[in-house]
């Protein structure tokens, strides 16, 4: 499945939503899910590396 068919699904889905009105909310809500799904992956991919490394984040 394609960037832009999976893009179309999401806003399909969300026109459904009776709490966003415009598509502009529909947008911000997609890009903050979008950040939040790419910023969980990012922490995930670094905390087996923390653990192992004495829970050192930094």
């Amino acid at each position: 499945m394609s960037i832009s068919s999976t893009i179309k699904s999401i806003q399909d889905i969300m026109r459904k939503d009776v709490d966003v009105d415009s598509d502009a909310q529909r947008l911000s809500q997609l890009v903050w899910m979008l950040f939040l799904k790419i910023f969980v992956g990012a922490v995930a991919r670094r905390l087996p590396i923390a653990v192992a490394g004495s829970l050192s984040l930094a």
